[in-house]
């Protein structure tokens, strides 16, 4: 028996050794170069590269520098890249380092690590040798503080930063140029707005063309609204506009347009357009048709279309560059007097006497702590008027300006610098009007005027608050 237990056990070494031999193979070795993959080294020197290529579920892009160093877009199409997506594309990249070598790539590996499809491969061309560099970036780690990398002539997976994946899960619509070019707030001279559209224009109650130019004044450069009835301070519209289409105005959709299909966009003649004077050249921007609630527009002389959101479209157009509250804060340091009148015949005026009174007509027997001239103040400070009316001549009966319910003259050092009349309340309508003497504006705000209004002076000198 110990005989055969012997024979036996050299058999089954025999079919052991046999098995190795002939079915068992080792995990298949992916070809490649010996390469360093030292931790902490850079992933891609950038600088380096003269063009890559990003290939995702989006499909694939092409970036080539041009003569002056410049990334431009090369496939699928020719193109500016975008400012924000690919500057961060391209500021991230050389930031990229081997965190930490995870394993030997095996092609029975990488699937596992998400790199076999890879959520996005970069293919680098460098500028002094002929070889790509060929990049797979895949899942990510679980403690969800690195993405899988791997280089396919290198041996080993890696760990890299996950701020990568932000940008190469994108694909061309928003690699590409999908902004307004040219536009510089702090350089522009002129400002204009002009609407063709009859009915664009009866739908906005905006006059076919507003003008604001900026001028150099003892506070600054300050944008002035030109209008029939003089120019006056566009309350910061304008550098706000501008700021969004130099910036943060990105389009929702972009197509190339043939120049023979601009009629049929709304583009020849444009339905409305803006125009930004610089001091030597004029960019004009180009309002088109409204289509899948967006309103597309076209920079001159650059065939895209820009189909952005129609709220911000409709609002610059609606502009009308006036400040919509009537008193500022610097009208309260400096006014000294305020004249309170209303249709029945009752009047009085409040009178200031120092930093901390004010008085009833005047008559220091009647002072009142000057916090309260709040109470007439209030809804000129903190309420913007919603909107002004343009018909003429006014009929100011049908308004209830004539006479008015109240009205109320605020002065400084004798000069009337704001005159106020308070007409009818449309609580169904939510507007009660106000007519403005000085420059002719007939406007109104959505709560009733005379409601905040004081009744008699006697509020003032009353201990009740």
């Amino acid at each position: 028996m110990k005989r055969w237990g012997g024979v036996a056990a050299g058999l089954a070494a025999i079919a052991v050794l046999s098995y190795l031999a002939f079915f068992w193979k080792k995990p298949e070795q992916i070809p490649r170069l010996r390469t360093e993959t030292a931790v902490n080294s850079q992933v891609i020197d950038l600088d380096q590269a003269q063009a890559f290529e990003l290939k995702n579920a989006k499909g694939t892009v092409r970036f080539r520098r041009n003569q002056d160093g410049m990334w431009l877009i090369e496939k699928p199409e020719k193109d500016i890249p975008d400012i924000l997506f690919f500057g961060g594309l391209a500021e991230v990249l050389p930031q990229l380092t081997r965190k930490r070598i995870v394993i030997q790539a095996e092609k029975e590996n990488l699937s596992q690590y998400g790199l076999n499809p890879p959520l996005a491969t970069l293919t680098f061309e460098f500028k002094n040798q002929t070889e790509k560099k060929i990049l797979r970036i895949g899942g990510v780690n679980p403690a969800y503080n690195a993405l899988y990398a791997w280089y396919e002539d290198e041996p080993e997976i890696f760990l890299t930063e996950p701020k990568i994946r932000m940008f190469i899960v994108m694909g061309f619509q928003e690699l590409r140029f999908r902004r307004l070019g040219g536009i510089q707030a702090d350089l522009a001279r002129e400002f204009k707005i002009v609407v063709k559209d009859p009915e664009l224009r009866k739908k906005l109650l905006v006059p076919e063309t507003r003008t604001v130019v900026k001028q150099s004044t003892s506070q600054g450069p300050e944008w002035l609204a030109l209008d029939p009835s003089g120019s006056h301070n566009d309350g910061g519209q304008v550098e706000a506009i501008l700021a969004w289409m130099g910036g943060a105005a990105i389009a929702d959709k972009m197509q190339d347009l043939d120049p023979k299909e601009l009629k049929q966009w709304g583009l020849d003649p444009p339905r409305a357009y803006f125009e930004i004077t610089y001091s030597d050249h004029t960019e004009k921007v180009l309002v088109g048709n409204e289509r899948d609630g967006l309103i597309y527009l076209m920079q001159e002389k650059r065939f895209k279309l820009l189909g952005f959101q129609k709220p911000p479209i409709l609002e610059i157009l609606g502009s009308d560059f006036r400040t919509h509250k009537l008193l500022l804060e610097n009208d309260l340091v400096k006014m000294d007097q305020i004249e309170i009148s209303f249709a029945d015949g009752r009047d009085f005026k409040l009178v200031k006497q120092d930093q901390g009174f004010w008085a009833v007509g005047g008559d220091r027997e009647k002072k009142f702590e000057a916090r309260k001239t709040y109470w007439v103040t209030e809804p000129f400070v903190i309420s913007d008027y919603l909107g002004y009316l343009t018909e003429r001549p006014i009929n100011f009966e049908r308004y209830g300006l004539q006479p008015p319910r109240a009205k109320l003259r605020f002065y400084s050092g004798g000069q009337l610098f704001l005159e106020v009349w308070v007409g009818n309340w449309e609580a169904g309508k939510a507007k009660c009007y106000a007519y403005l003497p000085g420059p002719d504006q007939l406007i109104w705000f959505n709560f009733d005027l005379a409601g905040k209004i004081p009744p008699d002076p006697g509020v003032f000198l009353s201990k009740k608050e």
